[in-house]
């Protein structure tokens, strides 16, 4: 769709062709957009109108109208910053109004996560779909495996090399994570052999891509290609499935059985151990077990 406003259609153009972001990402772009062109108080082409009072209005009004949540208006705020960053960048506005307009608080709720069966049937799905008798399903199974035992969010899978595996010290460096910062994940044993197997087959191949997982054409995997596989998955189940949910999943796995909070936090890649603290939530077993082992009120 376009939106005959130059900035508007190079600012997705941008987004889409430079950063690769995935259909998702901009359809939720163009939801925004949307909503933003038909606004009465930011004019798409007046950028006098582009002050922050101005930007509160629309955000209060489309809050109120619409029933927004506090996910969703900060959403929109965060999409109209990066819009406006853009127009700095071009020259078409001095500052950012966005900046001076705070994020509304969210209620922390607890991680979705897998039991016990949806994991068996995840893992009987993926040996159903993929055999180990030809490269396309070999790498497919890898990466749904890397998703389990690693953690790793999407960008961070894509972007992996053959030089972030270290098997003498059994760990993988996810380079320049979330943060600008690397960070180690060690290779599990159960990975470890699927791994070994998707790397003797892709040698056969005499591949050049230095990404650990590439295409049968040589050529670096895009987001829509991991979506891809998800999809497969995903159908063939009938349970809700989402790569997140892999992290939620064994994070809670690694509270459940003690694993030190710190460490959790460092293989998941969060900057902040508030963030890592909700999946303690999840040991309650372990807390009851505990209890149980007390005699309680003993007069």
């Amino acid at each position: 769709m376009k939106y005959d406003n130059f900035f508007i259609d190079s600012f997705l153009i941008e987004k889409q062709v430079n950063e690769w972001l995935s259909l998702n990402t901009m359809k939720a772009y163009k939801t925004v957009f949307n909503t933003f062109i038909l606004n009465d108080f930011v004019k798409i082409n007046d950028s006098e109108t582009y002050t922050d009072y101005n930007f509160k209005r629309f955000l209060w009004e489309s809050l109120t109208r619409y029933n927004w949540t506090s996910w969703t208006y900060n959403r929109y705020k965060k999409c109209l910053k990066c819009y406006c960053d853009f127009l700095i960048r071009e020259w078409y506005l001095k500052e950012n109004p966005l900046l001076k307009i705070k994020t509304r608080k969210i209620a922390q709720t607890l991680p979705k996560f897998y039991n016990q069966k949806q994991v068996d049937l995840i893992m009987y799905t993926i040996n159903r779909l993929y055999s180990w008798n030809d490269f396309i399903s070999v790498r497919n199974r890898t990466i749904i495996y890397f998703y389990f035992y690693t953690w790793l969010r999407l960008h961070e899978l894509i972007d992996l090399k053959l030089t972030d595996l270290n098997f003498e010290e059994s760990c993988l460096k996810v380079v320049k994570w979330k943060w600008s910062k690397d960070r180690f994940i060690p290779i599990i044993k159960k990975l470890e052999n699927i791994l070994f197997f998707y790397l003797d087959y892709r040698s056969k191949l005499d591949l050049k891509t230095l990404n650990l997982f590439t295409t049968k054409y040589d050529w670096v995997m895009q987001h829509r290609d991991i979506y891809t596989i998800i999809n497969k998955l995903k159908s063939n189940l009938d349970f809700p499935l989402t790569t997140h949910m892999f992290r939620h999943t064994f994070a809670t796995e690694l509270a459940r059985n003690n694993i030190n909070i710190f460490n959790i936090a460092q293989i998941l890649g969060h900057s902040k151990i508030e963030t890592t603290k909700i999946y303690l939530n999840f040991n309650l077993t372990s807390v009851a077990n505990s209890i149980n082992a007390i005699d309680m009120y003993n007069s």
